[in-house]
């Protein structure tokens, strides 16, 4: 009784996760006469998706797409390191004073690493062949699901279908990297093919939350949204408070906080306890804000941190009482 409310969104949650196996069953009695194989493959692939570790079909399947999943985003870790990288053929021949000031206009060593750099061949070919794998089981999902449009509108999927597509665009920027060198926005173009590179972290999220763990820590995520919004706003207003302070009294000392955006920044790193040491005080009384910013920091963060807790706590000893029921049963 005490845990009432937790035993509901559980049942609720697990529901909704059996919904679109439930709708395929009644096509599968209903409409023996007309395409019955059909409906049992659609139900037996949505079974698997949907419960993974419930048969035997969904732990292949989970595997597979665990192993490719992880090699593609093994594949992307070591195309960023210089090591696994081999020197770009296609550079366009420049006089020794051209290469050498156009070395020195670009100071970033990363830029100038991705520029006369490319990818290995095996490499390459291997990430497209994952890409692809995992567009077709992407599309798969698509076509054995009955909500097709909660499907489409699932921001997950929208952005796996971006780093899909995205993959693609990358790798042919990589191959002809040669022909943007003379481009002014250059470095703008590394910057939006790093961001793209690395949307393909997200599909390790679809791997993640298949396991009852992180169901359970997704639906208390979502159940608690009151107490999260009651953190990032009581954050929020301290940093303020804390940033602007700060800022006003450290006003003698221009190299401390340039601006108030920075003296907020440190205001927040300060509070959740990280203390980047990057800026800080010179004065007695920024020393005395920072140390009330650290200690309203612990008393403000513990209260709906211990919230968020408890209710991760009752979910999963709420799911694990319900699994063993439903396990006693048969």
């Amino acid at each position: 009784d005490e845990h009432e409310a937790q035993y509901n969104s559980i049942e609720n949650f697990d529901s909704d996760l059996k919904t679109q196996a439930n709708q395929t069953v009644s096509p599968l009695y209903e409409e023996k006469k007309t395409k019955p194989s059909l409906e049992r493959l659609r139900y037996r692939l949505l079974e698997a998706h949907t419960h993974p570790f419930s048969t035997w079909s969904g732990r292949i399947w989970i595997f597979i797409s665990a192993l490719v999943t992880i090699t593609s985003v093994v594949v992307y870790l070591l195309n960023s390191d210089e090591q696994f990288r081999i020197p770009r053929e296609d550079l366009p021949v420049l006089t020794y004073n051209l290469t050498y000031m156009y070395e020195e206009a670009i100071v970033n060593h990363k830029y100038l690493v991705l520029i006369k750099t490319t990818r290995e061949p095996t490499k390459s070919a291997l990430e497209q062949f994952t890409n692809v794998l995992l567009l077709l089981e992407l599309i798969l999902k698509f076509a054995i699901t009955h909500q097709k449009k909660s499907f489409v509108c699932s921001l997950q999927n929208v952005l796996e279908l971006l780093t899909g597509i995205s993959v693609f665009f990358v790798v042919y920027l990589d191959r002809n990297g040669a022909e943007f060198m003379d481009e002014p926005v250059l470095e703008d173009i590394l910057v939006v093919i790093g961001i793209l590179q690395g949307l393909r972290v997200i599909r390790v999220l679809r791997l993640v939350e298949s396991t009852p763990g992180m169901k359970v820590l997704k639906l208390s995520l979502k159940e608690s949204w009151r107490e999260f919004a009651l953190l990032v706003m009581v954050l929020t207003s301290f940093s303020l408070i804390f940033g602007s302070t700060m800022y006003w009294i450290e006003l003698d000392h221009p190299d401390t906080f340039p601006n108030i955006f920075v003296s907020i920044w440190w205001a927040l790193i300060t509070m959740t306890t990280i203390g980047y040491g990057d800026f800080y005080p010179k004065t007695a009384g920024g020393y005395c804000i920072a140390s009330l910013a650290a200690v309203f920091g612990l008393m403000l963060l513990a209260m709906p941190i211990t919230i968020l807790a408890s209710n991760f706590n009752a979910f999963y000893n709420c799911y694990n009482y319900r699994r063993r029921h439903l396990l006693s049963r048969t």
